[in-house]
Order: structure tokens, then C-alpha cells, then sequence
């Protein structure tokens, strides 16, 4: 009777997290904690390899949290977001491989969108990704900073994002990325900061 009780309980609470949440699969508790914001917050969840970004060889998950603005240029958290590269085999990370990476991700961002809604190729700008590392912050094994000019596809002009990135101490790799326009003294990242800094790893993470 009690295994019962508690199925139904479980369901009810799965239900209610996931209603609403817009690609949003479900996550072993024991894999890890990422937040999702109330007050329009959205989500999509991802697996590798990423159908715009192939040439990024790693197996696992993006899970993707969308600030209420996101895609509206008058905004103050346009085109902000933070998202979780949860991976499989332990592959390397540093300034040079997050560098590659980030660039063979927002390049094909940017090509998958200028192809699909049909971007003059007379308004296209190179993609260039400035990644450093600096002072771990706390909870972080490694942390790193950094920019990446590209087109933003929606309003089809240039843009700079400011990105923070966290790799976290877990015996999965586990990178949290926060992304913004903004400057990083800017309102917006404090909820992305206040997201990153509560992740968590589960047990068996």
C-alpha cells in the first residue's frame, strides 16, 4: 500500500514540474540539479552529436534554460541564456577545446538559421570566439570568460555575446554556460549566476 502511495505521489510531482515546460524530458535525480526559473523561464533538452554543430564529437546532453526575453530585441535578457553540457567519457577541457567548440556550435547556429529564413549573404559576419581562463569561482573546478561575435540571426545585425563558463566537479563532465549581450555587471546575470551557482550533481553524476 505505502509503494503505492508513494508511485502516485511521484507522478503527481513529475506531472506538475514538467507541465508547461517546453521540451522538457525527464532526468534522473540522480544525474544532477539544474534549476528552472519561474516567470516565463522556458527550456529545451538536446543530445549529442547536435544536428547544427556535427563536428562537435561528444555524447550526452544539452539542457537549455531561456530567459522570458530571449527572443525579443527590446528585451533586457534578449538573446540571454544559460545551458548545460552534461557528457559522456570524460573527453578534455580547456581554453583551446572550448574555443573550438563554441565556434563550431555558433557557427552552424548561425548557418542553420541564415539558410532557413533566407539571410541576404551580404549581412553575414565571421564567427570569433575569445575564450580565457581565469579565477575558478566557488563551486567551480575551472572557470572560464570570454566573447563571440557572430550575426544575430533575428534581428540580422552583428552582436558580441559575454559568456561565463563553469566546469563543475563531477564524475560526469558537467559545463554550465551563461550567455548574454549584456556587460556582466548587467541585472541579467544575476539569475543565470544564482542558476549556475545552486547546479548540482546527483550521486550516481
Amino acid at each position: 500500500m505505502n509503494k503505492i502511495i508513494l508511485f502516485s505521489v511521484v507522478s503527481i510531482f513529475l506531472f506538475a514540474c514538467n507541465n508547461n515546460v517546453k521540451h522538457q524530458k525527464p532526468v534522473s535525480k540522480t544525474a544532477y540539479t539544474l534549476d528552472i526559473p519561474t516567470g516565463g523561464w522556458t527550456t529545451e533538452r538536446i543530445s549529442f552529436p547536435i544536428s547544427f554543430a556535427p563536428g562537435i564529437h561528444y555524447r550526452g546532453t544539452e539542457d537549455i534554460r531561456f530567459t522570458p526575453g530571449w527572443g525579443n530585441p527590446t528585451a533586457d535578457d534578449y538573446w540571454t541564456y544559460e545551458f548545460l553540457w552534461w557528457l559522456n567519457d570524460a573527453p578534455v577541457i580547456n581554453k583551446e577545446i572550448l574555443t573550438q567548440n563554441l565556434y563550431a556550435y555558433y557557427s552552424g547556429l548561425v548557418n542553420d538559421n541564415v539558410k532557413s529564413r533566407s539571410i541576404a549573404s551580404v549581412k553575414l559576419v565571421p564567427v570569433k570566439v575569445d575564450i580565457k581562463k581565469i579565477v575558478a569561482s566557488k563551486g567551480d573546478k575551472e572557470t572560464y570568460s570570454g566573447t563571440i561575435a557572430m550575426l544575430d540571426y533575428m534581428t540580422q545585425r552583428p552582436m558580441v555575446l559575454n559568456c561565463m563558463i563553469h566546469l563543475k566537479s563531477c564524475t560526469m563532465t558537467a559545463i554550465v554556460f551563461e550567455m548574454s549581450p549584456q556587460p556582466l555587471s548587467h541585472p541579467v546575470w544575476q539569475s543565470m549566476d544564482k542558476l549556475q551557482a545552486n547546479f548540482l550533481c546527483g550521486a550516481n553524476g
